[in-house]
């Protein structure tokens, strides 16, 4: 077990490792997500300002050429008026309609001129608020650009996550599969060694039954030969053949051994008691 651990805890701290990395550099990406639109927000509003401030001089230059225009007009006026008195004089019929043609001709060109700045006035103010429009536009782009990329780094984030964890699960599958092929093996050299020291016993058995056997059997022959010689021991007599015809007066014996003293001389070996009952015990009892 400590083997397969140490097999398969290298890819646990590995994955473990790599997820740690993962949550760590998420703050990052988001950050990154919200500087880059900071950046570009800081740019259009840059361009923005720059195009405001480009329509403000061009309002204030219309302007300036507008009064220019007017200047020249009532310029141009004074000096019709002047030449005028001085080739009709101030009481003719033909100097009072050049004075009218003249002032006329003064309105006209200023009417003109107030129209044409008007006009002028109309397009940039139209340009301020088109760049306006396209400013929000560009704003907006930005913050769903921003938005897509944080939603984009969560899903990998997720993403990497579950396959960290499904990673997880495989090496965690694989170390329970080796867990329990080594509890496997180890029950069939167990049942193994079982079934060998069961033969083993077995054997061991059967020889000691055939040992029993052959002592019992030399233990019978050993007592039948023991209880043979007992036998033996038991049908030596000799007392019933040794006699004497000697009388204790020195007379001749008789034949036949009448008339004399008879007796019996005690044999010169005698069985002690203890070899009367000799046997040998039986060891295999």
């Amino acid at each position: 077990m400590n083997q397969i651990n140490d097999l398969y805890n290298g890819s646990f701290d590995y994955l473990n490792q790599a997820e740690n990395a993962l949550r760590a550099d998420l703050p990052n990406v988001l950050g990154e997500a919200q500087k880059n639109y900071d950046t570009n927000a800081s740019i259009l509003g840059n361009q923005r300002t720059s195009a405001l401030n480009q329509f403000g001089l061009q309002e204030n230059q219309a302007g300036t050429q507008n009064q220019n225009a007017l200047s020249d007009a009532r310029r141009l006026y004074s000096e019709l008026q002047t030449g005028y008195q001085q080739r009709f004089g101030g009481a003719s019929s033909a100097g009072q309609a050049a004075y009218e043609l003249a002032g006329r001709e003064q309105q006209r060109q200023q009417g003109q001129l107030g129209q044409q700045y008007n006009q002028t006035l109309q397009q940039i103010q139209t340009q301020r608020a088109d760049v306006e429009s396209k400013y929000n536009d560009g704003l907006l782009q930005l913050e769903q650009q921003k938005q897509g990329a944080i939603n984009q780094a969560n899903r990998d984030f997720q993403q990497k996550l579950l396959d960290i964890n499904n990673n997880r699960a495989q090496i965690g599958a694989a170390k329970a599969q080796a867990r329990l092929g080594a509890l496997q093996e180890l029950r069939n050299q167990v049942f193994a060694i079982n079934q060998q020291n069961a033969q083993f016993q077995s054997t061991l058995d059967q020889q000691r039954q055939q040992a029993t056997a052959s002592l019992a059997q030399v233990g019978g022959q050993i007592n039948q030969g023991v209880a043979g010689g007992q036998t033996a021991v038991n049908n030596y007599n000799p007392q019933s053949s040794v006699k004497s015809n000697l009388t204790t007066n020195n007379a001749t014996p008789q034949p036949g051994g009448g008339g004399g003293l008879t007796g019996q001389i005690a044999p010169y070996v005698t069985r002690r008691p203890e070899d009367q009952s000799l046997q040998f015990p039986n060891l295999f009892a």
